[in-house]
């Protein structure tokens, strides 16, 4: 269960990082694309280790 506990954190630490660079980088560039793709990708992990 605490592996569990630790993926959450790390992906919730990943997908503040990733939201915060998002709102603040200029939308439609390649590295906003990928870091978008980053937060989906942290945020879908974040979800199901929460159940």
């Amino acid at each position: 269960m605490r592996i569990i506990n630790l993926i959450h954190t790390l992906f919730s630490v990943l997908a503040l990082f990733s939201g915060e660079f998002m709102l603040l980088n200029i939308k439609g560039t390649r590295l906003h694309k990928r870091i978008g793709y980053l937060y989906l990708l942290s945020m879908l992990i974040l979800i199901l280790t929460s159940f």
